[in-house]
């Protein structure tokens, strides 16, 4: 039996519920970091440049040209070997990314553009602050600072700022996870629907019809 609220998101129970075999937990979260894989791709190649206009919304703290990363699953699987964090939290992860990008728009009528200069601390940030609400069962030290921090080549203080900005800059995300969300968020990474998120520019096909 699933709880229909919060997830204990490092139980056993809960893993084997979604994925049966390590190997089908494992392509399943690869199917999710090539989604994203393919979303920074996408904005990269458009001729967007909102990430130039955050100031308002204070979130052009989570871009830096001089470090972007543009291997989005290999940045991923690093977090994930390095930190331990749960396949449960990367999937909360998945989740709150796409809420915190529609919460900029809608507080602040801002894009989040999800670009490679981007990645490194939007991502970063977001499974950190993921993990801390929904890998409730592990040790604090788990959420070592400085440990998270060395993972993106970032310091303590700097995560730990881009966690504040994340958490409490935005008045209209949410961070609770119901199981209704979590079913759907597995559901769409295990399919062929493309994700669509707030200024994700138009599939080739479509732009050239």
């Amino acid at each position: 039996h699933i709880p229909r609220s919060i997830y204990p998101a490092t139980s056993i129970n809960i893993k084997r519920s979604y994925w049966p075999s390590d190997d089908e937990e494992n392509k399943c979260l690869l199917m999710m970091f090539n989604k994203l894989q393919e979303l920074c791709d996408q904005f990269e190649s458009s001729s967007n440049d909102s990430q130039h206009r955050l100031i308002r919304s204070g979130m052009g703290c989570f871009y830096n040209d001089s470090d972007a990363i543009r291997d989005v699953v290999g940045y991923l699987k690093s977090i994930r070997e390095a930190t331990g964090v749960s396949s449960a939290s990367l999937v909360v992860f998945y989740i709150i990314l796409e809420r915190f990008v529609a919460g900029v728009l809608f507080d602040f009528d801002e894009l989040i553009v999800f670009t490679p200069s981007a990645i490194r601390r939007l991502v970063l940030t977001a499974v950190f602050t993921s993990s801390k609400i929904y890998d409730a069962d592990n040790p604090k030290e788990f959420w070592n600072c400085a440990k998270w921090a060395s993972v993106g080549g970032l310091t303590a203080q700097e995560l730990h700022s881009l966690e504040c900005r994340f958490m409490f800059g935005l008045r209209s995300i949410r961070f609770y996870v119901y199981r209704e969300g979590f079913d759907f968020a597995v559901k769409e990474i295990q399919s062929d629907v493309r994700v669509e998120w707030p200024g994700r520019p138009p599939a080739p096909e479509s732009a050239a019809a």
